[in-house]
This record gives C-alpha cells, structure tokens and sequence, in this order.
C-alpha cells in the first residue's frame, strides 16, 4: 500500500498540474483498480465521523436508500462489494438499504477498513462476508433515544431509559423516594417505555433475520448462530457503552463469517489506499459523506456550515 505521505504527495501533484477535484481522482483510480482485480461491482459509503466531522450528515439516514439507488444505476453484476465507514444511524433506514441492495446482488462482501459501528454493524450482519483488517471494529446494535430531558434533549441507550424505569419502580416503593424521581420521571413522555423495547426487538430482530438468511444461509445451524449473533450484539449490559469495540476475532466467536483482510495483499493495499484517499478527501473538504461506484457516479453530503 502507498504510505499516506504517498497519497498525498500525488494528490498535490494533480492538483499542482492544475487537474480539477484531485482527491476525487486519486480515490476512483483504487477503486478502479479494486473493481478490476476483484471483477465485482464497488461501492464506497463513508463519512467524515473519525477525523472531527461527526454530527450532521454522517449517520445512515432516510435519504441514503435513494443514494445507493443513484450510484448503482448502471451496475449490472451480481456481486458486490462495499466499503463501509461509518458511525451508524437509524435501522429504519438501513433496513430499506439492505433491502434494495439485497434485492440486487445475490453475494455481499462488507470490507471495515477502520470501524462500522450501530446500525453500519447492523448491516454487516446482512453480508454473505465481512472482511476485516487487524485493526478494524464493529460495535454494538443496541439503539440510541434522543430524549427531552435537557432543552436541546439528549440521546441515551434504551436499555439505560429501561433500566432507570427499574429502578424507579423499586424506589418509589418507598414514597420518601418519590420526589427524587418525579422531575425525572415528568420529562418522559408515557410512550418511551414501548418505544425503547420495540426498538431493542427491531435492531435485534433484523441482526438474526439478516445473519440467518443470508451470512449463514444453507448452513444446518443458522437459526441457532443468528440467533447468538444478534443476542451478543444487542448485550448492551455486557459491553457497557454503545461505543465499545468489536475486533474481527470476538466478531467471528460470536456468529459473524470474517475474512481477514490481509489473506491478500494486493487487495488490503487497494482497499487502505481507498480509504486513505477518502479520508484525506474529507479532512481537506466540506464533504461530510461520501457515497460512490467504481464508475465514479456518486452522491455527496456537504457540511451545511
């Protein structure tokens, strides 16, 4: 792979050659040389989440489906591979995802450069293979509720919200308690409490129906493994932050098909150089969120401020 200081030093040379977008055209060059090694269609989905870009435009949204809908127009193979980082975002929206793409290829290869955490997790759980490098992660699927607790409101794991509930159940028992948790408890709206469970069954749910059907399809013990894929995954009580990292050993102990990145060096040098040119696209330019084919078509996110 070319060192990062490589990277650079070409994308500097385009750009003092007076060629326009030059990250742009060193990115696509690996992602074309990637398409012709592997012979399968390529998609990058990134975001600027990792170099100080977090927040707007970086998690998987409603709008993504009708980006991946752009950028596979005129892709005609049967096989796909995507280039994944990301910090997650709604299952909602990575459901109609899974769903077009899956209804397109009939074999998915995720590859994790660095992390794929959430709902990007959540998505690798519908791959056929997951290829993960040493130093890439995977992270857990339990699900965030943006609560109004504060005035600008604040977002907390479900199982937190469930927890707390427990806890104020116990206490008010004794109703010396009960004024401790009233201006808590006043600031939750009565749904919350269905909202965070549902929301738990969904993220789990998906995980086992994805994994079942398509990473472990035809095998005589997928119910089972899904099944201990999506309990391991939503165990928001065993990883104690939603942050917590999955390396590629824990992620194939616990149900998911891994493939080690470094099997092949060719391909670990094209899939690093794609994503140092990505990410040194986004640290040096607006862009918040990259979505694009080996073709070139694409569709961006531009930071709004």
């Amino acid at each position: 792979m070319p060192p990062r200081t490589e990277i650079i030093q070409r994308i500097r040379h385009l750009k003092d050659q007076g060629y326009e977008n030059p990250f742009d055209r060193v990115r696509r060059h690996y992602m074309n040389e990637m398409y012709k090694k592997e012979e399968r269609d390529l998609i990058l989905y990134s975001t600027s989440w990792t170099i100080g870009g977090g927040g707007v435009g970086t998690s998987i949204g409603e709008g993504d489906v009708h980006s991946f809908m752009d950028v596979i127009h005129g892709l005609d193979g049967d096989e796909l591979d995507i280039i994944i980082h990301s910090p997650g975002g709604s299952p909602t929206a990575t459901e109609q995802i899974v769903s077009y793409l899956r209804d397109k290829f009939d074999d998915i290869r995720i590859f994790v450069p660095q992390s794929a955490m959430s709902a990007a997790t959540l998505m690798c759980c519908a791959a056929d293979k997951v290829v993960m490098g040493a130093h890439s992660s995977l992270g857990p699927i339990d699900p965030q509720m943006h609560l109004p607790t504060t005035p600008r409101g604040h977002s907390t794991a479900a199982f937190a919200v469930l927890d707390q509930f427990e806890m104020a159940s116990s206490d008010i028992e004794n109703y010396s308690d009960l004024t401790v948790w009233k201006p808590i408890l006043d600031k939750i709206d009565p749904g919350t409490l269905a909202e965070c469970n549902e929301a738990i069954e969904l993220s789990k749910s998906l995980a086992k129906e994805w994994a079942e059907e398509y990473m472990h399809d035809n095998k005589s013990d997928a119910d089972d493994t899904a099944q201990q894929l999506a309990e391991f995954l939503s165990d928001r009580r065993a990883f104690k932050s939603h942050s917590r990292r999955i390396d590629r050993s824990q992620a194939s102990n616990h149900g998911f098909e891994i493939k080690e990145l470094e099997e092949d060096d060719t391909l670990q040098d094209l899939v690093l150089s794609i994503f140092h040119s990505t990410m040194l696209a986004h640290e040096n330019t607006d862009l918040v969120k990259i979505i694009e084919n080996q073709n070139g078509r694409n569709s961006m996110v531009v930071n709004p401020n």
